[in-house]
């Protein structure tokens, strides 16, 4: 019996390292934009106020192709004003791509311009979310999560039944 769940325990070792990457981009998305400041430098500057007006008015003189709205964030650090453009021509193929733009807190410069999915944080929450996209990948997770316990419980029973150890 020992050995049957030695080899359980050694094959269901591959299914963790599933769990392990939904766990790990988990991880990162509660982070995730603190993890994209600290990983872009955009701005170490918090004295200036906010100036929402002057941040539109360089989106739409920097943008003039955009004419659809844009969604200007707000931010705990307030390094920045990240703005988003959902309506995108160019990523029409991807769900979920809009441009991703970082205007100055005065609103006068673009600090730097990405589209969703092109830079690291956005690349794992993109990620995060395939693992975890529709019923088939829940059922999927579900019976990967009983494995995981199964795994647990063959390692307790294997570890502790061999010689020396029980």
């Amino acid at each position: 019996m020992a050995k049957i769940t030695r080899h359980v325990y050694l094959y269901l070792g591959t299914y963790w390292r599933f769990t392990r990457v939904i766990a790990l981009t988990g991880s990162i998305l509660v982070y995730y934009p603190e993890l994209n400041e600290s990983i872009s430098n955009l701005s170490t500057e918090t004295a200036k106020p906010l100036n929402w007006d002057t941040a539109y008015k360089t989106l739409k003189i920097h943008y003039p192709d955009k004419q659809g709205s844009w969604r200007l964030e707000t931010t705990k650090d307030k390094h920045c004003i990240p703005a988003r453009y959902y309506n995108q021509n160019k990523t029409v193929e991807h769900a979920f791509a809009p441009l991703m733009v970082w205007p100055s807190l005065d609103g006068k410069h673009i600090l730097r311009e990405e589209v969703w999915g092109n830079y690291f944080d956005t690349w794992i929450y993109n990620l995060h979310f395939s693992l975890l996209a529709g019923n088939t990948v829940t059922i999927v997770i579900g019976y990967v999560v009983i494995g995981s316990l199964t795994l647990l419980i063959s390692g307790l029973y294997a570890w502790r039944t061999k010689k020396g150890l029980g």
